[in-house]
């Protein structure tokens, strides 16, 4: 009978590991039998379990990689479990014991504690400043969704009609369809501009699984091109190696609100037969060469997910666009392919924006520019401190005005920085460490070669605080906690 006694891997006092070195240390199991202080076994994963915070805020559990990693474990007497028991949550993984000493495979199951190996303040600089700015306008969404709810009309009514109309003036667009979330806009905007089983779409590799989602589920093929090194984005060099004969649609990205260079992808793609959807699901008023992202292709989908620039209160998404047959095609789709219920033309979804949501963005929208302001002087503010002599920050596309959506930049030392950031107090976090392409869901796509760019992106990028609300001095202390750790590692 095995028995659990919980056993740290590193104190607080020690050097601070990283990651990797965790696992590559050796895993310090409690796994004593009754009648034996201390086992020494090789033992399987058999399923893993996420980084997860503890009851005290100052220590975490690190994350356990997935089925496969046989480790060798030795494992010292417990003499006082009941101290580590009560100072942690202690998760449980189950270990398949190889054959020993003939007893066969046992199964048994088994603590594992590996705190923070870094100690954590509490957070001072949060990574998302944005409530206090929403906290003022809560009673007046309040106010209209109530009047919706008093209204008895809930689906595609007026409120939904006029934040369609507001929305689509505040891009400079002709048209804007409301949709379910951002992903549905994708699905509705590939359909809409023609694109189907066969065709191919090229897509970025830094990006959510949102943006290569809806090309599978449509029946098309994703292309997976790289992003320009220093903004992040697609572009027409990045795109064109990756065009074909089967090539529909490009969807550039533009990331972290980041304005990918559309007039050069239109140029290249036009002559070419090949549309051009903008993903501005982060890109809510940015701009480039002074239009609205969202206003430069063939059309352009949005995502109103609570943490987005414009964010409702639950999902929502929106088609916008200024051709008209693209327009009618994404009101039809949306609505099972119908204009009137009772003839469909074609099988498509049941996603629209509800009329809760769209009368809590027309309180926002009006907001959104002095937002975005907002935080365009927390990033000058990163850069007028000098964070970019300890780290690369995501370039401004040329004549782009990212609306930072997040502030991400980019080391080598990508974990260790975060793990000291925490230390400080100050919220940071990687984001989009996989490739596209590497994804299992999509994978059997993957390019012959990886792309570089994409990869060394993808291993160094770190998202410091940012939001409508941040402190004005937060950038200034973040620079200098970042300034401090890079100088202590050269």
């Amino acid at each position: 009978m095995w028995r659990t006694s919980p056993v740290t891997a590193f104190s607080a006092s020690t050097r601070t590991p990283t990651s990797i070195e965790v696992f590559q240390t050796a895993l310090t199991v409690a796994l004593q039998r009754s009648s034996s202080p201390t086992q020494t076994g090789s033992v399987n994963v058999i399923r893993s379990i996420p980084a997860v915070t503890t009851r005290r805020p100052q220590w975490r559990i690190a994350a356990i990689p997935a089925a496969s990693s046989h480790i060798r474990i030795t494992v010292p007497p417990c003499t006082n479990p009941a101290e580590f028991a009560s100072s942690m949550l202690i998760h449980r993984i189950r270990f398949e014991r190889e054959a020993d000493a003939g007893l066969g495979s046992v199964a048994f199951t088994a603590a594992i504690l590996l705190p923070l190996v870094y100690p954590a303040a509490p957070v001072e600089i949060p990574l998302f400043a944005n409530r206090d700015s929403l906290d003022p306008l809560i009673d007046e969404v309040a106010a209209r969704q109530r009047a919706v709810l008093d209204s008895g009309k809930y689906i595609l009514g007026p409120e939904v009609e006029a934040f369609e109309s507001e929305f689509a003036s505040y891009v400079g667009a002709e048209h804007c369809v409301g949709v379910g979330n951002g992903t549905d806009a994708i699905a509705i905007a590939l359909r809409a501009l023609g694109v189907g089983p066969g065709d191919e779409v090229v897509v970025p590799s830094l990006t959510f699984f949102a943006t290569v989602e809806p090309v599978v589920t449509i029946g098309a093929t994703p292309v997976f091109c790289d992003v320009d090194p220093d903004t992040w984005v697609m572009t027409a060099e990045t795109a064109e190696a990756a065009i074909g004969e089967r090539t529909k649609a490009l969807i550039p990205v533009h990331i972290f609100g980041n304005p990918a260079p559309v007039g050069d992808l239109v140029e290249l793609a036009r002559p070419r037969g090949i549309r051009v959807l903008e993903d501005a699901a982060q890109a809510h008023g940015a701009r480039l060469n002074g239009t609205m992202a969202g206003a430069l292709g063939d059309a352009a989908t949005f995502s109103f997910f609570p943490s987005k620039n414009l964010g409702a209160f639950g999902d929502g998404g929106a088609v916008v666009t200024s051709d008209p047959e693209v327009e009618a095609i994404a009101r039809r789709l949306r609505f099972h392919g119908s204009t009137d219920k009772r003839l469909h033309t074609e099988a498509g979804y049941n996603s629209r924006l509800d009329e809760l949501q769209a009368a809590a963005l027309r309180v926002l929208l009006p907001h959104l520019d002095e937002w975005t302001r907002a935080r365009r002087a927390a990033a000058q503010g990163y850069r007028e401190a000098g964070l970019g002599r300890s780290v690369a920050i995501q370039a401004e596309t040329d004549g782009g005005e990212s609306c930072w959506h997040l502030f991400v930049v980019a080391t080598p030392e990508r974990d260790r920085l975060r793990d000291e950031l925490a230390a400080a107090g100050i919220g940071a976090r990687p984001y989009y460490e996989i490739p596209l392409y590497r994804q299992p869901a999509v994978e059997r796509w993957a390019p012959a070669e990886p792309l570089p760019n994409t990869e060394r992106v993808c291993a160094e990028i770190l998202a410091l605080p940012m939001g409508t609300a941040l402190d004005p001095a937060a950038p200034a202390r973040v620079s200098e906690a970042v300034g401090a750790a890079h100088r202590a590692r050269t």
